[in-house]
């Protein structure tokens, strides 16, 4: 392989220079290179930011549950990119693309750029006499201008990774007329064929050398870049564990070069959790439980357990039993929390008590109940119970109906007893907010950082009221792109994002309540969002201990005036919505969810949403697309058009040293049109509040031991 590459450098368009020594060194380096079992589970990124070689890709695809961000240039393109993998089969790849050669013929910008999603699925992985055997799409929706497909092969030998392949679309030297859906669904058979090859040598676990024959045709590429010869190499390296530098030679032109960073989705990531002793109940604690009534008693535990800065603990006794309820504000993980108060709850309870009813509670709602023996948590404790045994000899609900009326079903009826401190009703939160437009024919980049002082007021069970006070920090957000509508329900944004002035965005009353046969009720009303105030309504109920879910929802909202925040724009009727809400967990062990909300949208366009995610070691990447009937709709641009969008959530845990409670969310969209289009609320039981999820809880058992 290493001869046929330095024969084709050689004889390519008649270039002049002897590539005896590099073929030499390379020989040598193959004799003498270390080990580099690193590489092959964290493969580097091609300049376009999925995995591969150069221009080329491979078919190595990232570890599960890593991400990598790149940047990559290689004149005259930059490329801006971030990589997901799944299950060590599935490869996602999102990227911006400039071309700096190219006028973008918007006014404010100077470099044509084009967005893209490249999917990448490993067939085979590789065995003993077989290849890694991938197929890939690149550039799968818009404009196409990078589109291609393909499928790749890769070997390993000792430190030689190998790779061969053929390629359709740019990859064949052909950039494919229509758009990227009608190249992607067209015939294979009917579309021109190249093949590329190319290796990495890994010189050491972090070094490689990598070389390619590139298919591409660059001189008909968008940009029209100059190539003297097919051929790239250079070298990729891994610092620091996590960055990733890489320099090349490429195209017989210019050296190019890339910098990234790859990391795992995991809560403990950034700083090392310092590890940090249980609480001990204090011996005069203990003493005094021993023959404390239930009513102390349940003060006593109460009070322990609010030492681990729980709130809102309440407690219950009865001669053989105790009921424990918090809400879980310190921890990242619910059954840590529970692990730790029944902890607690064990150290501090006379041997009378042999029942653990224990609650996790959220908005004042009971979300999620355990019932444990005493004998079988100190089992699980010290081994000598696994994961499964302690799951399918206690018991388990969403919610904590059935067995709180259990609990009080005896003659001592118990009284809840408050814990003396962390009892809140009120709270407030100061929280910075970001807000951006890329790549819009306004400019490349605008912008917005609002500093928002949020307060929320719980006045009895279920109920809230809550209001966001907004300060605009920095803003330049404008756009060309104005309302598509008469009266739009969302193509407007902009005039909303780019306010400036203080504005109050919430101020709403929201009460959850708990129906008969399990059923959850929300009812909702005021300022629900900068755009939109009304009412709201919403139910919900979990079947199958928690693996499936059916609700109804509806809003009927009004516009908000930009000028006068609680009155409605004038000339613009009501909106509602209607939905039938569906909810499936299709793969509990590996936390991918599904959701269906069919319906009546904003503008009045009946269809359906599908949303799909997947949350796994606290980490949370989703996906939504909508198609609805948009033949009611005057502009262009909303006929024809299904919103789609990714989103993601990970959290703040990653940034301290120690378990924190809290999460950071952000959603991505193309660009926001009319349809499918829905109304925000302070809260929702739908699509995905299963945070006492029996099925949810289950995954994480093994964390009531931490």
């Amino acid at each position: 392989m290493l001869y046929a590459l330095c024969s084709m450098l050689y004889a390519r368009r008649g270039v002049r220079f002897c590539w005896l020594p590099v073929c030499l060194t390379l020989f040598t380096l193959l004799l003498h290179g270390r080990s580099a079992s690193s590489a092959t589970n964290y493969p580097f990124p091609g300049n376009n930011g999925q995995t591969g070689l150069w221009d080329m890709p491979n078919a190595r695809v990232m570890p599960d549950w890593n991400a990598r961000l790149n940047f990559a240039y290689q004149d005259p393109y930059r490329y801006w990119s971030g990589t997901v993998g799944l299950f060590d089969r599935f490869e996602f790849n999102g990227r911006l693309t400039e071309i700096t050669s190219l006028d973008p013929g918007f006014p404010g910008q100077r470099t044509f750029r084009d967005k893209a999603i490249d999917l990448k699925f490993l067939l085979f992985k590789e065995r003993e006499w077989l290849p890694a055997t991938a197929l890939g799409f690149t550039d799968i929706t818009g404009t196409g201008l990078f589109s291609s497909r393909y499928l790749a092969f890769s070997k390993r030998i000792n430190y030689l990774d190998l790779t061969l392949g053929i390629g359709q679309g740019i990859l064949a030297g052909k950039i494919p007329s229509g758009d990227a859906e009608d190249f992607h669904f067209s015939n294979p058979l009917n579309q021109d064929t190249r093949v590329f090859g190319g290796l990495e040598f890994h010189i050491t676990d972090d070094l490689s050398f990598v070389g390619e024959y590139s298919s591409y045709d660059y001189e008909n590429l968008r940009g029209n870049t100059k190539a003297k010869w097919p051929v790239n190499f250079g070298f990729k390296y891994r610092f620091a564990e996590y960055f990733l530098a890489s320099v090349s030679y490429q195209k017989g032109e210019e050296l190019s070069f890339s910098l990234g960073i790859t990391f795992p989705f995991d809560p403990e990531l950034l700083l090392p959790w310092k590890k940090r002793p249980f609480y001990t109940t204090p011996e005069k604690v203990r003493l005094d439980a021993l023959e404390a009534e239930n009513a102390v008693l349940a003060y006593l535990v109460a009070d322990q357990v609010s030492m681990l800065g729980l709130r809102n603990v309440r407690a219950a006794a009865r001669q053989d039993a105790i009921w424990v309820e918090f809400v879980n504000n310190r921890y990242t993980s619910n059954q840590k929390a529970m692990g730790r108060v029944a902890r607690i709850v064990d150290q501090t309870v006379p041997p009378r008590i042999e029942w653990f009813y224990l609650a996790l509670v959220r908005d004042g709602i009971i979300i999620y109940t355990w019932k444990v023996h005493r004998s079988l948590f100190n089992a699980f404790l010290e081994w000598r119970l696994d994961d499964g045994a302690i799951w399918e000899n206690s018991e388990h609900f969403s919610g904590g109906d059935k067995l709180w009326h259990e609990f009080m079903a005896r003659p001592d009826t118990p009284k809840l007893e408050k814990a003396p401190r962390g009892q809140r009703k009120f709270s407030v939160h100061i929280s910075p907010r970001v807000a951006a437009l890329v790549n819009d024919p306004s400019g490349f980049f605008k912008g917005a950082l609002f500093l928002d002082t949020s307060a929320d007021y719980q006045p009895w069970k279920g109920g809230l009221f809550t209001g966001t006070y907004r300060i605009s920090l920095l803003n330049n957000i404008s756009s060309s792109v104005g309302a598509l509508e008469p009266c739009p329900v969302r193509s407007d944004f902009v005039d909303y994002l780019s306010d400036s002035n203080p504005q109050v965005t919430v101020l709403a009353f929201d009460q959850i309540f708990e129906l008969p046969k399990d059923v959850l009720g929300r009812a909702a009303i005021g300022a629900f969002e900068r755009m939109y105030m009304g009412v709201g309504g919403e139910l919900f109920r979990y079947f199958g201990d928690g693996k499936f879910g059916v609700g109804l929802e509806s809003e009927y909202v009004k516009k908000r005036d930009l000028d006068s925040q609680f009155e409605a724009v004038e000339g613009c009727p009501g909106f509602y919505t209607a939905f039938l809400n569906l909810y499936y967990h299709v793969w509990p062990s590996q936390g991918i969810d599904a959701g269906l909300k069919i319906g009546r949208f904003l503008a009045g366009d009946e269809g359906v949403r599908i949303d799909v995610r997947r949350t796994f070691k606290y980490f949370t990447l989703g996906a939504w697309y909508t198609a609805t009937d948009t033949s009611d709709f005057t502009s262009s641009f909303n006929k024809g058009y299904n919103d789609k969008g990714i989103y993601f959530s990970f959290p703040l845990s990653i940034f301290f040293d120690s378990d924190v409670a809290g999460r950071f969310s952000y959603v991505l969209r193309p660009w926001t049109r009319d349809p499918g289009s829905i109304v925000m609320q302070p809260r929702s039981l739908y699509p995905f509040m299963d945070e006492g999820n029996p099925v949810r809880m289950k995954q994480h058992i093994p964390e009531i031991r931490w």
